[in-house]
């Protein structure tokens, strides 16, 4: 068994242990003939690619078969948990991408960051924050097929991961998509098998 370190993302105040991607998010009003309530918004959250994470030398894919979410998945601006956006209604998981669905419920000046910026124009990116239970390396050569791709080793593959949040960003780490996503990592106590 082999043992690594902590995944952590590129992004600024990013917790120990996130991995980050891109996707698309999409902020819409509330419905009804009033408008009142929160905002929805849409994120494709994970295109099922692999992810460059900072203080990994391999890259890293999330197998979304084995992806499992807590009750409540909290939505921040930048990994920050203080700046609290909303939170997740609905998630999609069909084994080759994640789409999250939710509110902007959190009564908080990030809320009005995110509104304002995507009433502006702006294009955020999500970020996934999910922490693996189970790596797994493929070996350098060795393919695996991992959310409907093929994937050539050396790699990492997260077999079971637990989906806890996500997170508005400016950009993150997947240019497939235009939202950034990010996942937790395993602490580094955690064991790495091979494949």
């Amino acid at each position: 068994m082999l043992k690594l370190r902590p995944l952590r993302a590129a992004a600024t105040k990013t917790p120990p242990d996130i991995i980050a991607m891109t996707a698309d998010v999409t902020i819409t009003a509330a419905e009804g003939d009033q408008k009142k309530g929160p905002r929805h918004f849409d994120v494709v959250a994970y295109t099922g690619g692999k992810l460059i994470v900072a203080g990994y030398d391999l890259p890293v894919v999330v197998d979304l078969k084995g992806l499992t979410a807590r009750r409540s998945i909290v939505a921040n601006l930048d990994h920050d948990r203080k700046s609290r956006v909303g939170h997740v209604t609905a998630r999609h998981n069909d084994g080759k991408t994640l789409r999250l669905e939710g509110l902007a419920s959190a009564a908080t000046s990030a809320r009005d960051e995110v509104v304002a910026s995507a009433d502006d124009g702006f294009q955020w990116q999500a970020s996934i924050e999910a922490a693996p239970q189970k790596l797994v390396k493929i070996a350098a050569g060795k393919t695996v097929d991992v959310n409907g791709q093929t994937f050539v080793g050396p790699i990492l593959v997260a077999r079971r991961s637990l989906l806890g949040g996500f997170a508005f960003l400016s950009h993150g780490a997947d240019e497939d998509t235009s939202v950034t996503i990010a996942a937790s990592a395993a602490d580094s106590s955690k064991e790495v098998s091979m494949e």
